[in-house]
């Protein structure tokens, strides 16, 4: 048995080395996975997964709903859509310019104008963002990260910026190296500092043991709710 049906929902099956039966829901598009002993039969297998159609069926929905969520938050970066930075909204205006640069300006009003060179299409509008929330990103930390070790007096040995899909920091435990989501300069600047102190923290104790927390507590008591902030925010 390779594939089997529950709820009307595809199910993947294969038969491994192992001792219990595992079901595995995989985003983005919620697809089904079991793993089960080679000595469960066929049947036994069937009888067991269609137990689990109401947990099957709720969180393949679940996840989906999850990956909707998030493709709906991706900024588009057409002329009116709305572009954050440092959590701000600001209204896109593209602008045709006789340049062969693209130049991007912010005013009070609340309106992003980005002049685009001649013949440049959506996915270059796209590159220049990522290329520009990158370079803020960088330029804030380069600030705030010396900040945040004079504070706490926990110490790294560098940090850069890279683009992740699904994490907004990373602590390199042995080399003491940080790195950060290139894009957290669409989120509000206090969200940043919250990634830098989390990962310090880890500079210092590597897991997320109440030892942990207690440290991202002395020195940011309301980093939960920045945390919060973070996840919820619609950049």
């Amino acid at each position: 048995m390779k594939q089997m049906t529950v709820g009307g929902i595809p199910v993947a099956v294969e038969k491994k080395p192992i001792q219990r039966i595992h079901i595995y829901i995989k985003p983005p598009e919620g697809a089904v996975l079991v793993t089960a002993p080679q000595f469960v039969s066929d049947r036994q297998l069937r009888r067991y997964v269609e137990s689990k159609e109401e947990w099957i069926v709720k969180n393949v929905q679940r996840v989906r709903a999850r990956a909707a969520e998030r493709a709906a938050e991706t900024p588009t970066f057409t002329d009116g859509s709305t572009v954050h930075v440092w959590g701000a909204p600001y209204t896109l205006a593209l602008r045709p310019a006789t340049g062969k640069r693209f130049r991007l300006a912010l005013d009070e009003q609340g309106v992003a104008t980005l002049d685009v060179p001649e013949g440049a299409d959506t996915a270059q509008v796209e590159a220049f963002f990522v290329r520009w929330y990158k370079e803020q990103t960088q330029k804030a930390l380069d600030t705030l990260v010396p900040q945040w070790m004079a504070t706490t007096g926990l110490r790294c040995s560098g940090w850069k910026v890279r683009l992740y899909k699904a994490r907004w920091g990373c602590c390199n435990t042995r080399t003491k190296e940080l790195t950060f989501h290139s894009q957290l300069s669409r989120y509000p600047r206090r969200c940043l500092e919250y990634v830098i102190l989390h990962e310090l923290c880890h500079t210092a104790v590597p897991n997320h043991s109440p030892a942990f927390h207690n440290l991202e507590t002395e020195f940011m008591p309301d980093w939960k709710a920045v945390r919060r902030l973070l996840n919820a925010h619609p950049a």
